[in-house]
């Protein structure tokens, strides 16, 4: 992680985020700007991105034996589909 600034009432600007999984980048984005409602969040309700700006972005997509690098950053394993 580069820096954050933005302000406290609807803003915050993130630069050099990077996202590493076993050891591999899988995310980068140069510069992410985004906008939020603070009377949502204050009210208890959440956190709601209003707006999202990103600048200069790479994704590293890998599939292997064991399926998609993406699918390995959470914790929980994808459930499987239960026909209807």
């Amino acid at each position: 992680m580069g820096a954050f600034s933005g302000n406290l009432f609807g803003r915050l600007i993130a630069t050099d985020v990077r996202l590493v999984h076993e050891h591999q980048r899988v995310l980068a984005i140069r510069r992410l700007a985004a906008t939020y409602d603070l009377m949502t969040l204050l009210r208890g309700g959440g956190l709601r991105i209003t707006g999202l700006v990103v600048d200069g972005m790479a994704l590293q997509l890998v599939a292997d034996e064991r399926g998609w690098n993406v699918e390995r950053l959470t914790s929980t394993p994808p459930r499987a589909l239960t026909p209807a």
